[in-house]
């Protein structure tokens, strides 16, 4: 049992290290499949043989059964694991229809291109007969306005603190200090 192919509309789509770690990927899964293949050999010789009991055959056949059926769900979940790895470097509004195919020759089934091409012409048309509202739309704020998080301003517990830790004296720079200077003294009016 070989490992599923990679599509060739999926190779071109992803990047070279998520070609190699599939690459990676498939040569394991290979392998398994070449294992099961190798249990498939041993079950035959071991019907073809007239040398071995029936009893012994049949507790040697469950035996080699369930061996097999480890190692094809082990085969399945690789072809799962390709198939999670390679989505994730894919459009996930294609991921759906991705997902809905199976698995054949082909990791993402024979007729990938098409089924793509199919999914993009009914998302269009949905986007065609979508109603598109004709009003402006209004907000309070502009698109690009920041939102100030800490405008009320600092809180009271920091309020006498600076930045770099030592505490902010208010007897020497008294509140209004400044206003002496550009305002008229009362005497002089």
């Amino acid at each position: 049992m070989a490992a599923p192919k990679l599509n060739l509309e999926i190779k071109d789509a992803v990047n070279d290290y998520t070609l190699k770690k599939d690459e990676r990927l498939a040569n394991i899964q290979a392998q398994v499949g070449a294992d099961m293949v190798a249990l498939g050999k041993i079950l035959t010789i071991l019907f073809e043989s007239k040398e071995v009991e029936n009893a012994s055959k049949l507790r040697l056949t469950e035996l080699i059964s369930d061996s097999a059926k480890l190692l094809a769900d082990v085969h399945h979940q690789d072809s799962d694991s390709r198939r999670n790895l390679v989505s994730l470097k894919l459009k996930k509004d294609l991921i759906s229809t991705i997902d809905e195919t199976g698995v054949d020759g082909w990791l993402f089934g024979e007729n990938l291109a098409d089924r793509v091409k199919a999914a993009q012409t009914i998302e269009r048309s949905g986007q065609d007969l979508k109603n598109v509202s004709t009003k402006p739309t209004t907000s309070k704020r502009k698109k690009n306005a920041r939102v100030r998080l800490n405008y009320r301003g600092p809180s009271r517990h920091l309020s006498g603190c600076r930045l770099d830790g030592q505490k902010y004296d208010r007897d020497r720079h008294p509140r209004g200090h400044y206003q002496d200077r550009l305002l008229p003294s009362r005497s002089r009016i």
